[in-house]
This record gives C-alpha cells, sequence and structure tokens, in this order.
C-alpha cells in the first residue's frame, strides 16, 4: 500500500495495488471544513486509465470498508491486469 505525501491535513490519497490495478483511494474535508475527512471516494485505475466505470455504473464510489473488499474482490478475480 502507498500513501500520497501530504500537501495538507485537509486531504489525503492512499493507492493500493492488487492484481495490476491500482485502487486509489481519495479523502478530503471539502463538505465541511474541519480537522476530519468527512469525505472519501475510491478509483480503479488501469495504468493511467480510469476503469471504475467497469466496476460501477456509479460515477463515484464512496469510500466505505464494505466497497474496498467488494473493489478488492473484483480486482483479484480479473485476469491479470500487468
Amino acid at each position: 500500500m502507498y500513501a500520497c505525501k501530504m500537501i495538507n491535513t485537509s486531504q489525503a490519497c492512499i493507492k493500493e495495488i492488487v492484481n495490476g490495478f491500482e485502487i486509489s483511494i481519495a479523502f478530503d474535508d471539502s463538505c465541511i471544513e474541519s480537522s476530519v475527512l468527512f469525505r472519501g471516494d475510491i478509483r480503479i485505475y488501469q495504468g493511467n486509465v480510469d476503469i471504475t466505470e467497469n466496476f460501477s455504473t456509479q460515477t463515484t464510489i464512496i469510500a466505505s470498508i464494505e466497497n474496498l473488499i467488494e473493489i478488492y474482490r473484483w480486482c483479484k478475480n480479473q485476469e491479470n491486469a500487468e
């Protein structure tokens, strides 16, 4: 798992490589200014291409442990992307 260098405390980004897919999880506090990162979303990349729509018809996947587990399983079950 990789963590991006935080520029400020209002954003955080983490990525995990699973079976050649990059799972990107981003959090920010743009919904309400506070010290808690309230909003989070998950995107899936193959190379530099955003393929999130291959997993979900939603434009945004809400960052939750349940969604992360499902995305992880989906990535593991795809033919090796590398």
